[in-house]
């Protein structure tokens, strides 16, 4: 009998590949989409489409309320706490592994599957999540929440394809044209963030821009404007390149700084995730801190329950609210997310 796939369909390039392997490799697949009313695409329409053309079974599921509950609320509160959260982390922990992988194993599927690049491992009756083998397209930064006991339970197709080999899948078997566009980066987002925070009335608390010894040097257009790093947009004239350092929500003031001085090492990190249950004995530890970071090695300390992570090599604009993820070569360990970034 054939094992049942429940497979997360976008209509895009990387779910119809994967969509096209899974049916290769003998499984019995059913598409599904999310339909989410604040977002306007043409999703459900296209990956029905095109689980018609394989001769699959396609489901959409309305997830509106728990989106927003998950996703949209959290996404607003960080901004509004003057933290630059990480959205897609979060729905693949609440929403893509969460209320859709309970889902699946609740309507006795076998499997949950995605077009992610990741591979999963097994060694010794062991399951690990491991680096995709196109490294310009790995996305195990956004899936370092998935817990083992998961992992057994999941396929990821692309892991071992570069992107190219995805398109012409999709190209060869006649479902999508090789230069389909990709997904834009946060679904629920059109223009930009700030607009989209503006529209749902997020809280804007008001300061000033100051120096790092305190001195004011005129009033800011509110906190969730801004995000650690960020040079652009800030409208100052003090006639040197000036970036956000910090930002404090409690007075509502925009720390200013150097590029030089947004460099640290010491990373504190909480809501910590071990894939594994474990950090590996006697093995090197590299880190990164977004998502188009590069690896770096790294030492961990445990604090309660908070992580302390130095880096060997100062990084840039270590940013709270982002993730930090932990591998060891290609595998990966887990991570957290940063609340505090130090020199």
């Amino acid at each position: 009998m054939k094992k049942k796939v429940l497979l997360g369909m976008s209509g895009g390039i990387d779910s119809t590949a994967a969509a096209v392997l899974l049916i290769e490799q003998g499984y019995d697949v059913t598409g599904l989409t999310f339909q989410i009313d604040l977002v306007t695409n043409n999703a459900s329409e296209n990956a029905l489409k095109i689980c018609n053309k394989l001769g699959i079974s396609h489901i959409i599921l309305n997830i509106t309320e728990e989106f927003k509950k998950n996703v949209i609320s959290q996404f607003i509160s960080d901004y509004e706490k003057g933290i630059t959260p990480n959205p897609c982390i979060n729905c693949n922990k609440t929403i893509k592994f969460g209320m859709i992988y309970d889902y699946a194993m609740e309507n006795r599927f076998d499997y949950v599957s995605t077009g992610h690049y990741a591979i999963i491992s097994k060694l010794k009756n062991r399951y690990y999540l491991q680096s995709s083998i196109d490294k310009n397209k790995d996305q195990t930064y956004f899936l370092h929440v998935l817990l083992e006991e998961q992992l057994k339970h999941i396929l990821f197709p692309l892991g071992k394809l570069t992107k190219a080999q995805a398109r012409d899948i999709c190209a060869v078997n006649k479902l999508l044209p090789r230069e389909s566009k990709e997904s834009q980066e946060i679904c629920f987002i059109k223009d930009d963030y700030k607009k989209f925070l503006k529209q749902h009335k997020a809280k804007n608390k008001m300061g000033n821009f100051i120096y790092e010894d305190g001195t004011i040097i005129k009033p800011h257009d509110g906190i969730i404007n801004y995000t650690i790093g960020q040079r652009k947009g800030m409208n100052l004239a003090i006639g040197k390149p000036a970036y956000v350092k910090d930002i404090n929500v409690d007075s509502g003031d925009v720390v200013i700084t150097s590029e030089e001085n947004l460099y640290g090492n010491k990373v504190t990190v909480k809501n910590i995730t071990l894939i594994n249950g474990e950090v590996p004995k006697n093995e090197q530890i590299y880190a990164k801190i977004r998502y188009g970071a590069k690896k770096a090695l790294v030492t961990l300390h445990q604090e309660k329950e908070q992580l302390i992570v130095l880096f060997i090599k100062k990084q840039r604009a270590i940013t709270k609210g982002q993730s930090i993820v932990f591998y060891t070569k290609d595998y990966v360990i887990g991570g957290g997310i940063i609340i505090k970034g130090e020199q």
